[in-house]
């Protein structure tokens, strides 16, 4: 049973309860761990966010499959990338690194990581990581690396959980 995209599927439904975004979440990192270990430098996604996570129905729990490599990159390739301005990025803002502004010819798995936690952060709280009032306000955010704290939303995320995002999400890869 198909059920979509986990983006539509909170839409929807709302936010994941922690065990479910957990699930996700490691579901989501075997997959990436496997995308990385492809090819003689590895590949990224350059690109991860909820509507690249589709999910079906496997018995009482849920499959996750990662899907939308169309912006992925062999690091062995990405690193030999020359471009020629300095304004340019791919990607999703609401959900990228800020290394993907300042150093995109210089991503590294690390990268996806961000992504996924910013996904994950998504999926638990229905918000993204960087806050602004519109969409220059929130690009700003992501070339400073200002995350918003989860706990501002008021959900209730295991702090264990929160101290892993937060890692995950700080600007320093």
């Amino acid at each position: 049973l198909e059920l979509g995209d986990i983006g539509r599927y909170c839409e929807k439904h709302g936010p994941l309860p922690a065990a479910d975004a957990i699930t996700v979440g490691l579901q989501a990192l075997e997959a990436l761990a496997h995308a990385h270990g492809t090819g003689p430098g590895g590949t990224i996604h350059r690109d991860f966010k909820p509507s690249n996570l589709l999910l079906a129905a496997a018995g009482p729990a849920w499959s996750v499959k990662v899907a939308d490599f169309g912006l992925s990159k062999n690091l062995d390739e990405l690193l030999h990338v020359g471009l020629s301005r300095h304004d340019w990025w791919y990607g999703t803002l609401e959900f990228m690194p800020p290394e993907q502004f300042h150093r995109f010819s210089q991503l590294d798995h690390r990268a996806d990581l961000f992504s996924l936690a910013a996904t994950l952060y998504w999926l638990l709280t229905g918000r993204y990581v960087y806050a602004g009032p519109s969409r220059d306000a929130r690009e700003e955010a992501v070339k400073a690396g200002r995350v918003t704290p989860i706990t501002a939303h008021g959900v209730s995320v295991p702090p264990g959980l929160c101290r892993v995002l937060h890692r995950a999400l700080s600007a320093d890869p």
